[in-house]
């Protein structure tokens, strides 16, 4: 029986592929001394092209055209060069990128934006349209952790890979009270998820950088990439996993703990200009007074923190009933509405601490809580000094299940307003729908009706007021024990 003999379909030398000939139908020979370096060579023989296949993250098997093979290097790709080549995808890969995009990345750098182009015009266009805090988180976090990373690449050429290789070292991060970074993870995806998000937005407009050089049809943040479009369906593939819904609101005894170390720091002291050592001391108690004043207001009147904290004098007025009225204005509203709060007596008694009563330090103060370093604005956050607060009271701060968070305030407030009965038939003083009023909640379905919009104008002050009394009075009289403040009408 005769046998026919298999042709050979490997080589290893630059003379080798020399003497390769077509054999009537196309053919990839393999390189022996690089793994997945394969040479195609047409039926006729008159083109051979280098190609390499691999293999990502176990999926199918994926080929990468690299170059026309020509007998003078200066014309085309030698085997050396296409081994050199194949060497630096294989770094890729194991660095998380994929070799496709990697080979136009020096193309699209000529003719697509960049990273970091892309990041200045969205902090440029969009950041400003959007709620302050929010825009300066996004703008922080991408300055912080994406642009340092991606600042010279193609916008277009950001992966899901290279996505997951900056958010989730942040994920690992620990706070000084050794809980994980989780949740600034999670923003810094969903920050990067907005910024393509917009990007496609400006593209499908014909946006002469974005829509015609970057050509960024997907969003980077999604597994598989997908058309912006969609949403992000699956939230398990967040960087810190999915977020958990929080329903902490403080019990009895742990508002009583926290309200008793609030009025030790609350004191007045009187700063020392002798002694540097005393100095620091008087302001490290002086940030402590500023943060009981924070939090006592949060938990008097239910609002926000950011709200509080931006609170000015001069949203500060006398309502018909003599009684005072804070004002927080549609800009510094979380929803964009502006939002009236009667002060009750325990209310007043804080805000005097502040200098209510002191014309003059009204005047050169324009804030309620103004930064130490301009009292012109307002200051950024507490979270040194709740963390403090927390620990000095014996409230979780380790990131247990009773872990304490500011916002718990407002949630605390609410939830216990929502205990309180009529006396004569038991049912709830304050309905959901009253105490979303108090939180200035506001859904679609209620602040578009027609009722709300031509019927219902008014601010229920008067029953604003009477329910707030009545939780400052139930925190004095049954949490501290301690007799209400006498009620005295104080105008601003």
């Amino acid at each position: 029986m005769a046998h026919t003999k298999q042709q050979r379909t490997t080589f290893s030398t630059e003379r080798q592929v020399g003497a390769i000939k077509g054999s009537g139908r196309q053919v990839d020979w393999r390189d022996l001394k690089s793994s997945g370096l394969y040479l195609r060579v047409s039926a006729t023989g008159d083109s051979k092209s280098f190609r390499y296949i691999y293999r990502l993250s176990g999926r199918k098997l994926l080929s990468l055209t690299l170059g026309e093979w020509h007998r003078d290097p200066a014309l085309g790709m030698s085997l050396e060069d296409a081994r050199r080549t194949v060497l630096t995808h294989r770094k890729t890969i194991s660095e998380g990128g994929v070799p496709q995009i990697e080979k136009t990345v020096e193309r699209q750098r000529a003719e697509g934006i960049t990273f970091g182009r892309l990041v200045e015009r969205y902090v440029d266009e969009y950041v400003p349209l959007v709620e302050v805090k929010h825009g300066q988180r996004a703008e922080t976090l991408l300055r912080q952790y994406c642009v340092p990373a991606w600042e010279s690449r193609p916008a277009a050429s950001i992966t899901r890979a290279m996505v997951d290789a900056v958010t989730k070292p942040v994920a690992k991060e620990r706070h000084a009270d050794g809980r994980y970074k989780k949740d600034k993870a999670n923003k810094l995806f969903a920050t990067i998820g907005s910024l393509y998000s917009w990007a496609h937005a400006k593209s499908l407009e014909n946006d002469a950088e974005i829509g015609v050089g970057g050509g960024i049809t997907h969003k980077p943040t999604q597994r598989p990439p997908m058309l912006v479009g969609s949403r992000l369906k699956n939230v398990t593939h967040l960087p810190g996993g999915a977020p958990a819904v929080r329903h902490m609101a403080l019990n009895e005894d742990e508002i009583g703990k926290l309200l008793r170390r609030l009025r030790v720091h609350g004191l007045e002291t009187r700063p020392s200009r002798i002694d540097p050592t005393i100095m620091v001391r008087e302001r490290w108690a002086a940030d402590q007074r500023t943060c009981a004043h924070w939090l006592h207001l949060k938990l008097l009147t239910g609002a926000r923190g950011g709200e509080v904290r931006q609170m000015r004098w001069t949203d500060i007025y006398q309502g018909s009933d003599n009684g005072l009225v804070w004002r927080i204005p549609s800009e510094h509203s979380k929803n964009g509405h502006a939002h009236e709060i009667p002060l009750t007596d325990q209310a007043v008694a804080v805000l005097n601490e502040r200098g209510l009563g002191r014309t003059g330090d009204r005047k050169s103060r324009f804030v309620v809580f103004p930064h130490t370093s301009d009292p012109r604005q307002p200051i950024k956050d507490f979270k040194r000094s709740f963390h403090t607060f927390c620990t000095a009271a014996g409230l979780d701060r380790s990131g247990g299940p009773r872990h304490v968070q500011a916002h718990d305030l407002r949630r605390t407030f609410a939830a216990q307003l929502g205990l309180f009965t009529r006396a004569d038939d038991e049912t709830p003083r304050y309905t959901r729908e009253f105490r979303g009023i108090l939180l200035n909640h506001r859904t679609e379905a209620n602040a578009s009706s027609v009722t709300a919009r031509h019927y219902d104008p008014n601010e229920y002050l008067p029953a604003k007021r009477k329910a707030l009394q009545v939780w400052a009075d139930f925190l004095d009289t049954q949490i501290l024990g301690v007799e209400p403040i006498a009620r005295a009408r104080r105008s601003a």
